[in-house]
């Protein structure tokens, strides 16, 4: 089942193969399972594939975890590539009426992140929620 092979998904996820990686984000869900939306945060924060952190950032999305959104802020607010930064603002949506650090960040990529699509990806996640200027 399951969780029998979670200690092999954890190993894929911090591990060199960033093919097989995506594979399994496209294919886990993280919900339920704390030690593996631990290793897909741990993914998000450090693997160094562009697109194994955006697929992190998607397969967090909406889970309640400090790790889940320590590391989702942190993708939004400082990560090198726009595509990991608007995945890890779509993630936080769920999350701001519940995370003052959740709208903080998106707060932030609003109004000064370089890429025009991820300020307008962090708006929309925002909702009506109003930023302070």
């Amino acid at each position: 089942g399951a969780p029998a092979a979670e200690p092999v998904l954890v190993a894929v996820l911090g591990g060199p193969a960033p093919a097989l990686a995506r594979v399994v984000l496209q294919a886990v869900s993280v919900r339920g399972s704390p030690a593996l939306a631990e290793a897909v945060a741990g993914a998000l924060r450090a693997h160094d594939d562009w697109g194994v952190r955006a697929l992190a950032a998607r397969a967090l999305a909406g889970v309640e975890s400090p790790e889940a959104l320590d590391a989702l802020v942190a993708a939004v607010s400082g990560d090198t590539h726009a595509v990991v930064r608007d995945a890890a603002a779509l993630a936080l949506a769920p999350l701001v009426s519940s995370s003052t650090s959740a709208v903080s960040a998106l707060c932030l990529a609003q109004a000064s992140d370089e890429e025009p699509a991820v300020r307008a990806r962090a708006g929309a996640a925002l909702g009506d929620l109003v930023c302070p200027r």
